[in-house]
């Protein structure tokens, strides 16, 4: 069964639009709706640290992951605010394959405030604080599309929406992401998952003053910590990464499963020689 993912700055209108879509999808479909509140989550809790929201998409992309692929239609009904996480759970769809769409509930921040203001669901700084960090999908990003844009006062496509879910025509994954298998290993695609988990720590981490200079930071996959010279803007962080991949994918052997291990630690070594202490 098919995954929806619907994404957005706080009180963009998400739960709304998911409230409004149940009725139209077809007759006696099951469905599992994963959110805050299906997790039985305090929002301020959860954004209040960088560690908080990491461990808070930990707890979405396992209870994704232990829905996808079962008679169930799965709707993600979360902030998602930084990309590699929607990459994360897009990879989780193409593994099984499944079709998979995203909704993007795009509103202004001046109506987001008023509805949060309205609702009180969180402080007015925080509010402003995880809108600041989001991350606006694009349809030319493999992970976002199809892509559907809400606007305010606009009427959902609902029907196409439900037809990109429900299409008859058998779901085949892009050409950049195979079936996957429990015998093939992808190195590239083993490279590339790595590298942007590495760089979504460190962005997660100096979010919010969470890690600052002089720290030590230590990433998903490796027990090398990055020592933190600066901050370090995440645009800057991406441009490493397309560096370190550049110089790596033509060293890389086809079928090298070893390689899974290692490439954590090369991209941390990579940007600690880049920032000698």
């Amino acid at each position: 069964m098919p995954l929806l993912t619907v994404c957005g700055i706080p009180c963009s209108g998400k739960t709304a639009f998911v409230t409004s879509l149940l009725p139209l999808l077809p007759a006696d479909t099951p469905v599992r709706i994963v959110s805050e509140d299906t997790l039985n989550l305090n929002r301020e809790e959860i954004f209040a640290t960088p560690r908080a929201a990491n461990a808070f998409r930990a707890a979405l992309r396992e209870e994704v992951a232990r829905w996808l692929g079962k008679q169930t239609l799965v709707i993600l009904d979360a902030t998602q605010e930084i990309k590699g996480f929607r990459y994360e759970i897009d990879c989780l769809a193409s593994s099984i394959p499944t079709p998979h769409t995203t909704v993007w509930c795009d509103v202004p921040l001046s109506e987001a405030r008023r509805r949060n203001a309205e609702c009180a669901r969180l402080s007015p700084s925080l509010h402003d604080d995880v809108a600041s960090r989001f991350e606006r999908p694009l349809d030319t990003f493999k992970w976002d599309s199809p892509l559907f844009q809400l606007q305010p006062g606009a009427t959902p496509p609902f029907s196409l929406i439900v037809e990109s879910l429900f299409s008859d025509q058998r779901f085949v994954p892009p050409p950049c992401i195979p079936p996957q298998t429990h015998t093939v290993f992808d190195p590239l695609r083993a490279l590339d998952e790595a590298t942007l988990a590495i760089v979504v720590d460190l962005a997660t981490a100096q979010a919010a003053g969470g890690a600052l200079p002089g720290e030590r930071i230590f990433c998903s996959g490796t027990d090398c910590g990055f020592l933190l010279p600066r901050l370090i803007p995440t645009a800057e962080l991406h441009e490493l990464r397309r560096r370190f991949l550049d110089d790596v994918r033509p060293l890389i052997a086809a079928g090298d499963e070893a390689l899974a291990a290692r490439i954590p630690g090369a991209f941390v070594q990579f940007l600690s020689s880049l920032f000698p202490s």
